[in-house]
């Protein structure tokens, strides 16, 4: 029931939340590398969706292991 430019944005966050979660990649690259234009735009719609910046998701998953 989304757009297709909804669906492409819940994807790209769900990727990013994997690579966050499986990589040391700089938050820079993982948002450039899903397509976002800026990395301020990358973090915008992350914490949006995600409730979190990127940053903070990160840090919240080395504090659980």
């Amino acid at each position: 029931g989304s757009s297709l430019t909804e669906y492409l944005t819940i994807r790209r966050i769900k990727q990013a939340c994997q690579l966050l979660q499986m990589t040391n990649k700089p938050i820079e690259f993982i948002g450039e590398n899903l397509g976002f234009g800026s990395v301020s735009y990358f973090i915008q719609v992350f914490k949006k969706m995600v409730g979190t910046t990127p940053h903070q998701y990160r840090r919240s998953l080395l504090e659980e292991s």
